[in-house]
């Protein structure tokens, strides 16, 4: 108002007081008019159609062993700190989301507060906003936690085990609550538990069920931000599908989301028993597995995303499936996820795009990936011919898939 005072002042000496009388009603609308921000536009009366939020997520990204790292910092598992020319460049490699695994447990003081250390904490929300600024979806979750003292917490020492879980999400609930809907909350990474399979579907359920509560009644975007529950283990079987869709049918929320992991038929994942070629029953896995998941979740309503896949081999080395046959199940394997609607998110944890050369350690692996996000790219059935010592050299067939091209 100081400010309009002083302009009515200077107009009184100005010849033109038609100009300024409209432009000292112009800046009153100004004065007057509160103040809208991003908050604002996603205000929790807002509606949010989650299916189409899930598919723009497509496709995704794993920052992976960095704020999930069990030690000092987000360096302990051997990545450098994340810049926020990393996140840039992720953005500029196509990607519409990040998921950023955190694990809490050395990161928190014990009971009864469990205060998360707030360093730490400011640490992960700046490089949230770094991803919001590129118009990135993001995903947090709470991670190693699963196995390090939920595993065997909820049968053994429940209670406390609950409390900290609890504390976990009410403080990241409050600290979160005016960001943008495009950051969603994961209740767990791949839940285990220690007993029967009856008391391991009793546990998640109380764990999603409370994570549930604590975010909805938070306040803020909470209110709509969308949350992402998992299965047992993160685990396709259709059991524990069946299990996630109960408990997601039961909370009568139009703003949830189901996860589920997949690495592929397990022998020609880790390339063991002579499962060395991309196969038909390596194939046959996929289209069970995602044609399980599709029937059981997105024909009803229920958006999936694919919240890691890749191939367990990759953990010791992205050379241990032979390259050729490597190229033929991501070929095939993005695309069938996108037949059934289902966004997928790379699991990366430092050995496919370089933290800080931001170049691809397997360029052809990339641009598979990345065509399969359009179309289909042909696969030749083998990437190499056997020859026998001293035999003379003969002509070779080779057939090619040409999948539309």
């Amino acid at each position: 108002m100081k400010l309009v005072e002083s302009i009515s002042k200077s107009c009184k000496n100005n010849s033109l007081i038609v100009s300024c009388s409209f432009f000292i009603s112009f800046l009153f609308l100004i004065v007057l008019t509160p103040s809208i921000g991003y908050a604002e536009e996603t205000k929790p009366s807002a509606k949010i159609d989650i299916q189409s939020y899930v598919s723009d997520m497509q496709p995704g990204w794993n920052l992976g062993n960095t704020f999930d790292s069990v030690g000092e910092d987000e360096t302990a598992w051997g990545n450098p700190p994340v810049t926020k020319e990393l996140i840039e460049q992720i953005a500029a490699q196509g990607y519409k989301s990040i998921r950023i695994p955190i694990t809490f447990d050395q990161r928190m003081a014990n009971g009864p507060s469990y205060k998360i250390d707030e360093d730490f904490l400011n640490r992960v929300d700046t490089v949230v906003n770094w991803a919001l600024d590129e118009d990135l979806y993001v995903m947090i979750n709470i991670h190693h936690d699963s196995w390090i003292w939920l595993e065997s917490g909820m049968k053994n020492n429940h209670d406390e085990s609950l409390a900290r879980f609890v504390s976990i999400w009410t403080q990241l609930a409050d600290h979160f609550k005016n960001h943008s809907t495009k950051l969603m909350f994961e209740s767990i990474n791949e839940p285990r538990f220690t007993g029967e399979e009856t008391e391991e579907f009793t546990y998640l359920k109380e764990l999603n069920t409370s994570f549930f509560n604590i975010v909805r009644n938070s306040g803020g975007n909470n209110d709509i931000r969308p949350l992402v529950l998992p299965t047992l283990d993160t685990g396709s079987e259709q059991h524990k599908l069946n299990e996630l869709y109960q408990t997601i049918k039961e909370l009568n929320d139009p703003h949830l989301i189901s996860t589920v992991h997949y690495y592929g038929f397990w022998p020609f994942s880790v390339n063991i028993a002579g499962y060395t070629r991309y196969d038909l029953e390596t194939e046959t896995d996929i289209i069970h597995t995602f044609d399980r998941v599709h029937k059981t979740f997105v024909a009803n309503g229920i958006p999936v995303i694919l919240g890691e896949y890749g191939l367990l081999g990759f953990d010791t080395h992205t050379g241990v499936i032979q390259h050729g046959e490597k190229l033929k199940y991501f070929e095939f394997m993005t695309h069938y996820a996108q037949e059934k609607n289902i966004t997928h998110m790379l699991w990366d944890n430092g050995q496919h795009f370089g933290r800080e050369s931001f170049v691809w350690s397997d360029p052809q692996l990339y641009t598979m990936m990345k065509t399969s996000w359009e179309t289909r790219s042909a696969t030749a059935e083998s990437d190499f011919i056997y020859l026998k010592k001293n035999e003379e050299i003969t002509d070779k067939t080779i057939s090619i898939d040409l999948h539309g091209n």
